[in-house]
This record gives structure tokens, sequence and C-alpha cells, in this order.
């Protein structure tokens, strides 16, 4: 997984909050990936992907720099930009926010809340297929992830 965010040094970085050891992965691309997901196991009708809110931060895991070499589309020249990286094989705990009741509108149009089952079957989607990460689902090299495991736990 990549870093996103330029930071003045040349090194794009993970978004922190204001306690350094957590970072912040992009909720637009969770967003997508998510209903990507949901449309690609032909779920679409049925689930509501308003129900899954959005990605909290996550204790930093050991970062390290990492040099992405890509073709710029406009000039054709090879290219590298450094970023901050989550290492292959590093396990993160990911907490995500979700409604207790669906919106009016999630209702009127027949749609549920996924189940626990249904809610693994779509990280795993993500995972294989479209990643957390504004370069996996182009290239199919970062941001791509296994589900290990998946529990509720209320507030």
């Amino acid at each position: 997984m990549l870093g996103q965010m330029e930071d003045g040094t040349k090194v794009k970085r993970f978004e922190r909050t204001k306690d350094q050891d957590f970072i912040i992965l992009s909720n637009e691309i969770f967003r997508w990936a998510v209903e990507e997901a949901v449309a690609l196991l032909r779920w679409d009708n049925m689930i509501s992907t308003v129900y899954m809110v959005e990605i909290m931060p996550i204790r930093r895991p050991t970062l390290m720099l990492y040099n992405r070499t890509y073709k710029d589309k406009i000039s054709g020249n090879k290219k590298v930009t450094a970023h901050e990286c989550v290492r292959s094989g590093a396990v993160l705990t990911m907490d995500l926010l979700t409604l207790n009741n669906l919106p009016k509108s999630a209702v009127e149009k027949n749609l549920k809340p996924p189940t626990k089952e249904e809610m693994c079957k779509i990280f795993e989607v993500i995972g294989k297929f479209f990643s957390i990460s504004p370069w996996g689902s182009y290239t199919g090299k970062y941001g791509r992830f296994s589900l290990i495991s998946f529990e509720e736990k209320p507030i």
C-alpha cells in the first residue's frame, strides 16, 4: 500500500491524524472499491453500500520508502516517485464505521445492510480485484490484500 499525499519533500506520504501513530486511508477510494465490489458480485440491487460509512484511522505499521516506477502518460518517459509504503505481508487492523439503521432512501429501494458473510466477501473482492489504493486498481501492483478475519464490535 502506498502513501499518496505530497508533503513538500518529494515523498508521497500517508495522511496522519493529530496522533502521528495513526494513518488515514482514502475513504473516497474505499467508497469506490466497495461500490465496484458490490456491482461485481451483482448485489447492487439488494445491498446498500451507504451502510458502510468510512474506514477509521489505523495504527501506523512500520513504513518503508518505495520508489514507484511508471511511464508518464504525456511524455512517455519513465518516471520514479518515492512513496511511504506498507510492506507486503504486513498485517493491518482496519475498523469500519457502519450505520445502525439504513437511511430512508435505501429502505425505499428495498435494500438491506450486508450480512457478516457478505461483508467478508465484499472485502475479499476488494483485496483481490480493486485494492484500497489510487494505483492498485490500474496496475494490479499496489494496495492488494487478503482478508484474515472479520469481527463485529459495538462502539
